[in-house]
């Protein structure tokens, strides 16, 4: 597993916390869940998905307290991409070039989701620059930078699709076999 705080030898913690005091615990994951405390004030400010849950006309909502955090389970969602998004909203992670890959369209999947690309648009502009177009993964960077409102790497992923064509390496040259993001993009763009 891709885990922001260990390697991938090393156990993740049992409880992240994003906020030592916050009053929400995200249980994220189906078969052994990873925990994360943070608070649903920052989640709802950066989300309006988190601020319809955690609002006060939700069960959740009304049982929110720094005491006995709510307990809100997320079992669809990626733990790792979770822990990075808290990390990141609370302002508990750096940002640094560690993040790999596949760490970064998971986040990206989870930030269109939740709609909170907004919020981590500084950092998903500085993760970007880590891939150039070009490169294996080409399409998934131009996919990625579309969920994450990266209005400018898309731009130079798709001039360089247009300029140069997909990377042959990618395996998409037929769209129902391409990655994730290639298959969802409109056909006027990849024309």
């Amino acid at each position: 597993m891709d885990s922001p705080q260990t390697s991938k030898n090393e156990p993740r913690p049992l409880m992240e916390d994003a906020d030592p005091n916050g009053d929400v615990i995200l249980l994220v994951g189906t078969e052994d869940p990873q925990s994360i405390r943070a608070s649903s004030k920052i989640l709802s400010l950066a989300s309006p998905v988190f601020a319809a849950m955690l609002g006060p006309n939700f069960l959740e909502g009304s049982k929110l307290s720094t005491v006995q955090p709510y307990q809100l389970h997320l079992p669809e969602d990626d733990a790792d991409a979770i822990v990075w998004l808290c990390l990141v909203l609370h302002y508990r992670r750096e940002i640094d070039d560690r993040i790999s890959f596949s760490l970064l369209e998971k986040l990206a999947f989870v930030c269109d989701k939740y709609d909170c690309a907004r919020a981590l648009s500084s950092w998903s502009k500085e993760w970007l620059l880590r891939f150039p177009p070009g490169q294996p993964n080409s399409e998934k960077v131009l996919y990625i930078s579309y969920l994450f409102g990266a209005h400018e790497s898309f731009w130079i992923s798709s001039k360089g699709f247009l300029t140069d064509g997909l990377p042959s390496n990618s395996g998409a040259a037929n769209r129902s076999d391409s990655p994730l993001g290639l298959a969802l993009l409109p056909e006027s763009l990849l024309e």
